[in-house]
């Protein structure tokens, strides 16, 4: 919960930054690439994106493998 609660506040100065000094961010580059019909620069951030996704995923099951051993072999198997 305390997590939920860090990173909602973490959004929130994200979007009060951009606000104040005007900073485009990867939102607006997308909305921009798909109203001009720039599909390569959209291709591009959606697979970035994706790929950020991956990571962070990959971060999170590591860190939750290494803070609970009881995890480290959950959801996979073994073929002998």
């Amino acid at each position: 919960m305390r997590y939920a609660i860090i990173a909602a506040m973490d959004v929130r100065d994200k979007t009060a930054f951009k606000t104040v000094f005007s900073f485009p961010g990867l939102g607006t580059l997308s909305y921009e690439s798909a109203r001009y019909k720039d599909y390569n620069l959209l291709m591009v951030l959606c697979m970035l994106s994706g790929a950020v996704v991956i990571l962070c995923s990959l971060a999170a099951q590591t860190v939750n493998e290494r803070v609970d051993p009881r995890m480290a072999g959950a959801g996979r198997t073994v073929l002998k």
